[in-house]
């Protein structure tokens, strides 16, 4: 399995997940994109197909150790490139619940070939954890009419959109 895995089938997530991070903590993408290819090197040699997940899940779960990394980066106050050892074994890398993490990737791909690109936006909104209590209609609406000038009737249908498939996904916890 390992043989069949692509670099270029990969790049993508590994520069989105830098981007992502670059703007949140004002760093150099070029370092952070570094950091996420190193990452994506290591997750090559950890891999375990027999564990039932795929790469993208794996690579993408591993790529959470770039938040960790930028913390300390923007905390530090500097640019330089840290050892990646460091932070596979902090608490923040072992917070995940891997488990869960996979479930809900894999409902996003199934939500991916099923919802409108405006419902996948706002599911993917919804799933970034904006809402420590869960989301209100309320709250994504403003979101996106501040961000993304959408008319109400947009967001409602949106919203409409993803609580039928996560009701018939039976998603738990139920936020919609």
């Amino acid at each position: 399995m390992k043989n069949k895995i692509k670099f270029e089938d990969h790049i993508n997530m590994c520069r989105k997940a830098a981007w992502k991070i670059t703007k949140k903590y004002y760093l150099e993408y070029e370092e952070v994109e570094a950091q996420s290819f190193l990452i994506y090197a290591e997750a090559i040699e950890k891999f375990n197909d027999k564990k039932g997940t795929k790469f993208s899940t794996y690579l993408w779960y591993r790529l959470l150790i770039l938040n960790e990394y930028a913390q300390k980066q923007f905390n530090n106050n500097q640019n330089s490139s840290e050892d990646l050892e460091d932070f596979q074994n902090t608490a923040f890398a072992k917070s995940y619940d891997f488990e869960l993490f996979v479930e809900i990737l894999e409902f996003y791909d199934s939500a991916d070939l099923i919802l409108s690109d405006d419902a996948i936006r706002l599911l993917a909104h919804v799933l970034d954890d904006y809402y420590s209590k869960g989301p209100s209609l309320n709250s994504v609406h403003l979101y996106f009419k501040r961000n993304f000038t959408w008319k109400p009737a947009r967001v409602k249908k949106a919203w409409k959109e993803v609580k039928s498939w996560w009701e018939t996904h039976n998603m738990s916890p139920v936020y919609l």
